[in-house]
């Protein structure tokens, strides 16, 4: 909030809370309390709440064009500036008085400028504008650094938007024939032991395979299947689908019905697969790999807000197809051929940008080689031994942290299971 004070002739303050930041006469921010004077003074401040005039999505579509758009220009016009006028301390016998003999690691902040020792030789900075401080504070992302996060954030999308894709269409699949108490039979004698056999693939195709080669060969037989039910499953679903046997108990029934429609049940356990393996192994292990923790702390959080956009335009879509379509299985297996070509596209554009990444790493790993070479001969880096499936459950064991965090992932599935069947069924008999 902008608070302007009418009596002092004296520079407004920017004041998130009651806290605010002034500009003392040494130069050097201090924090004053600004409480408000007179009743009048509360009118000029500016509320940024509109009341009903702005729904949530609406709210969410505005801050995504104002990141995407204008914080990207403000940021080239701020660095564009920041190269025309670059004062500079002389170091020259000329001029003693710009000598600086502070130790090696001090800082000084003054209100024209942030000194640093770089290399034994004080570099003067200018001062940060009021435009570069809000793009610092909402878009904390460097020009030179654009390449690699909106890369890395269009990977991420793609991996969301498929997801949510195929969580909608398996929902729909599996409700429809089996009913949404089948969804936890499913999902303890499906998806657990899929993911336990995907865990002992993984853990053996990664001793073989590099990383660049190890990400191509996780996704891309995801992706193949997605196509394969798309146009060879489900138009034959009435040939290889098995008929009920009559006369079964109850509490057989949905298992029966889950191996007689195999197919459907494979779609969702490979969905379900998809939402760990995509998220998990495929973009956070490859930004842990290539973005540094200095980047991280201002990437990452971004990430999440960007990926947030995915699910809105995945449902979308699904709506879209579904509403052009009418209620018969055709209509329903035009639509999913059209969501299909959708993923596959997704897909295709998950690779590149991963090939673009690694092109991007590879030129900053470049840039680095040199600064990096003295410090690899003094202490030379270990690699990293690669643990078998034993190895790897006995060093989780090991580690306390670690159990915490599984406990965690576990309650968190647990409690989610509990209220998603209830919640389908209800909607079901809506």
């Amino acid at each position: 909030l902008i608070v302007a004070n009418a009596s002092a002739p004296r520079r407004p303050t920017l004041c998130t809370t009651a806290l605010c930041e002034t500009s003392s006469p040494t130069g050097v921010f201090a924090s004053t309390l600004v409480p408000p004077r007179r009743p009048d003074e509360l009118h000029s401040m500016i509320s940024l709440r509109s009341g009903n005039a702005w729904s949530v999505f609406g709210t969410r579509a505005l801050g995504l064009v104002f990141v995407l758009f204008f914080l990207p220009l403000a940021s080239c016009l701020v660095h564009n500036d920041r190269g025309i006028s670059r004062p500079t301390l002389s170091t020259n016998a000329a001029a003693p008085a710009a000598k600086l003999s502070l130790p090696r690691a001090s800082k000084v902040q003054t209100d024209d400028s942030t000194l640093r020792l770089k290399g034994g030789v004080a570099v003067a900075h200018p001062p940060r504008s009021r435009l570069q401080k809000i793009k610092d504070a909402l878009f904390p992302v460097e020009v030179s650094e654009m390449p690699k996060f909106f890369s890395m954030s269009l990977m991420m999308f793609m991996i969301i938007y498929i997801y949510t894709t195929v969580r909608d269409t398996k929902d729909t699949l599996v409700i429809s024939t089996c009913g949404a108490e089948s969804i936890t039979f499913l999902k303890v004698y499906g998806v657990l032991p899929a993911a336990t056999l995907f865990m002992v693939y993984y853990s053996r195709i990664s001793n073989i395979f590099s990383k660049s080669a190890l990400f191509y060969v996780t996704a891309v037989p995801f992706l193949v299947f997605y196509g394969l039910f798309a146009w060879v499953l489900y138009p034959n679903r009435s040939r290889i689908h098995f008929p009920l046997p009559k006369g079964l108990d109850e509490r057989w029934q949905y298992a029966m019905l889950l191996l007689c429609n195999w197919s459907f049940s494979l779609f969702y356990i490979v969905s379900e697969l998809w939402g760990s393996v995509g998220v998990s192994v495929l973009f956070w292990q490859l930004a842990n790999d290539i973005i540094p923790v200095s980047q991280a702390k201002r990437f990452y959080p971004l990430f999440g807000q960007l990926a947030n956009i995915a699910p809105i335009c995945a449902g979308q879509t699904v709506a879209f197809f579904a509403k052009r379509g009418s209620d018969t299985d055709e209509a329903f297996a035009l639509a999913l051929q059209y969501t299909t070509v959708l993923i596959l596209a997704g897909g295709a554009s998950l690779l590149a940008l991963y090939h673009c990444i690694g092109v991007l790493d590879a030129t900053d790993a470049a840039a680095k080689a040199k600064a990096a070479a003295a410090e690899e001969a003094r202490a030379p880096r270990k690699k990293k031994p690669k643990m078998g499936m034993l190895e790897s459950f006995k060093f989780l064991a090991q580690q306390r942290y670690l159990g915490f965090l599984c406990v965690l992932v576990v309650s968190y599935g647990l409690s989610i299971n509990l209220t998603e069947v209830i919640w389908k069924r209800m909607v079901k008999q809506a």
